[in-house]
């Protein structure tokens, strides 16, 4: 499995449930990022309780393989935001979801290279700085400052 197959199912699903309310598209959505988060999120040890997403997962090895490519990880991110765009304030797994969001929110900014922009493998500074990923991470501080998915007063940081 590889991190940026969350971009095939996950936006369908969520622009579905537009053209379908009775269906559970949503809920199938929400499942699937949190599957994603299951098999690929990895813990990042930089004390802020922060986490990155894997590259890909052997499933034969039952593993992932800790390399936390930019552009997946924006993916991931991306679609999250979608999700919590989509989803009524009620509904069952959005703090799940928020929580996640929070986890890779803390994760990325630990990484974020001194540019503004974020490295093509989040974690090592040698790699070079990724356009797209970076410009996906961008849109989602955007759309979290418009919709307020973490909820943080301002001046506290994450």
């Amino acid at each position: 499995m590889w991190i940026d197959d969350v971009y095939m199912s996950v936006p369908f699903l969520i622009r579905y449930a537009d053209v379908d309310p009775e269906a559970e598209t949503l809920d199938e959505a929400c499942r699937q990022i949190l599957h994603f988060r299951d098999y690929f999120e990895i813990p990042h040890h930089d004390g802020n309780g922060g986490s990155l997403m894997a590259h890909m997962r052997d499933l034969h090895r039952k593993s992932a393989n800790g390399i936390p490519w930019s552009r997946g990880n924006a993916w991931v991110l991306f679609f999250l935001s979608e999700i919590l765009m989509a989803l009524p304030q009620t509904h069952h797994a959005r703090e799940e979801l928020r929580s996640f969001f929070l986890r890779l929110c803390k994760g990325y900014q630990s990484v974020q290279d001194i540019s503004g922009l974020w490295h093509q493998v989040r974690d090592e500074p040698d790699t070079y700085l990724e356009t797209s990923g970076s410009a996906m991470f961008l849109c989602v501080m955007a759309r979290d400052v418009r919709y307020g998915f973490l909820m943080i007063p301002m001046g506290q940081g994450l």
